[in-house]
């Protein structure tokens, strides 16, 4: 009897059928996907340029034992929660998920900054608004870092994370340098402090809005080496 033969006409479906139920890699993630990075620095840039300015402004405005109580409830947080579920949250949720949901737990640290101020004469207040808030931006940290890590990796090419990674924290680093521009601006225009805290809170809302737009991107390539997401180790 005569065999039939079949040919395979197509390169790519030959591809993917050696590949078994594996997807072949996107094109773009082979050449890397600078472009998503520079927007995620963007979001970070936003988030932080509020954070930092907000903690830094807080110990003057907030009582002295109020304030060092948030920062220690904040770090204990973020360290406990670095341990226990940051990492398994992300593998569940995804990287895009989780950094948008986290990112929201900063946007609440910093309006309940604002509701604190507003109430400042009533620390009991002050202390019910802000110690909620303060661990769950603990927690936001360490899911928004572990995520961040796992998916800069994911969008660069091989060889190339260091420099990835060099050029999202060189984006986000510029917060740094003109927030305190930012906020001294604010203070001379209104002359209060509360509407610097108010326009800091605008601005680190923009954090998760950006994040929303990453969170429509496609996922980035997912290879054996980057399928677990890295601890993070920045705040």
């Amino acid at each position: 009897m005569r065999r039939s033969r079949s040919f395979v006409t197509d390169p790519q479906s030959a591809l993917e059928g050696a590949s078994g139920d594996q997807p072949a890699t996107d094109h773009a993630d082979k050449q890397g996907r600078l472009a998503d990075v520079s927007i995620l620095a963007l979001a970070f840039f936003l988030i932080f340029i509020a954070f930092m300015l907000v903690q830094n402004l807080a110990t003057s405005v907030l009582p002295t034992n109020l304030a060092f109580t948030v920062l220690s409830l904040l770090y204990a947080s973020f360290a406990f929660s670095n341990l226990i579920w940051a990492a398994p949250i992300v593998q569940s949720l995804g990287t895009r998920p989780s950094l948008f949901l986290a990112s929201l737990l900063y946007t609440i640290l910093d309006g309940a900054y604002v509701l604190c101020l507003q109430n400042s004469n009533n620390e009991w207040i002050q202390w019910t608004i802000i110690t909620p808030a303060a661990l769950l931006a603990g927690f936001g940290a360490a899911v928004l870092w572990t995520a961040q890590g796992t998916y800069v990796t994911r969008c660069a090419p091989n060889g190339n994370v260091g420099k990835y990674s060099g050029i999202f924290f060189g984006i986000m680093a510029l917060g740094t340098i003109s927030g305190p521009f930012i906020s001294n601006y604010i203070l001379k225009v209104t002359g209060s402090q509360i509407a610097v805290f108010k326009a800091l809170f605008a601005i680190g809302a923009g954090g998760p809005l950006v994040l929303l737009f990453v969170w429509s991107r496609p996922e980035p390539g997912v290879s054996a080496e980057t399928a677990a997401p890295p601890r993070a180790n920045v705040f």
